[in-house]
């Protein structure tokens, strides 16, 4: 029997340094994930 367990990345700063580097990253490599930030409009121009 085989088990897949399906997760999901969470990014929370989305919209810093790191955290825009990262997202560009798994958005390059087509790894799905989410990303939490407190202004929708820079999430926007990031991604």
């Amino acid at each position: 029997m085989t088990t897949t367990i399906k997760t999901t990345i969470l990014i929370t700063g989305s919209t810093g340094t790191f955290g825009s580097h990262v997202a560009k990253k798994l958005q390059r490599k087509v790894i799905p994930f989410r990303a939490a930030a407190q202004s929708i409009e820079k999430v926007k121009n990031i991604l």
